[in-house]
């Protein structure tokens, strides 16, 4: 008996791993919190702000996005990590918005007939990143 519930254990501790290690955030090297949307990909969605631990708990995300501050981020390092194309710019009052595409995202998004999957608003103090695009707001 011992051994049948030790293979469980094991089996257990297996799949775990497994979902915690080959499932990380796509903003990984840029913040440790994040927003996941869930259950719709579209900002209809639910939103959950999680933490790395938790987010490989959450495996019905259709997108995530995070903030980080502004001075932190660089988006010429940003387009060359993800090796991005960029699909068009919009300027608001607030900042600009890029919309990227990128092989490495797995999240896509049609935009007036292009792909994207990436979205960075620069703003005046912070910058939010997003894939497919950002949902919850900034």
């Amino acid at each position: 008996m011992f051994k049948r519930i030790l293979v469980v254990f094991a089996i257990f501790f297996v799949f775990a791993n497994l979902i915690c290690f080959n499932n990380t955030p796509v903003f990984e090297e840029y913040a440790s919190a994040y927003t996941v949307c869930l259950d719709d990909n579209s900002s209809c969605g639910r939103f959950k702000t999680v933490t790395r631990l938790t987010y490989a708990l959450n495996l019905s995300r259709f997108g995530e996005s995070c903030t980080i501050c502004r001075q932190d981020f660089n988006l010429h390092e940003f387009i060359k990590d993800f090796n991005a194309c960029n699909v068009f710019i919009e300027s608001t009052a607030d900042g600009t918005n890029y919309y990227l595409y990128s092989d490495k995202v797995k999240y896509l998004k049609i935009i007036n007939g292009q792909k994207v999957n990436l979205q960075v608003f620069v703003g005046e103090n912070r910058v939010v990143l997003g894939t497919p695009i950002i949902f919850a707001g900034y």
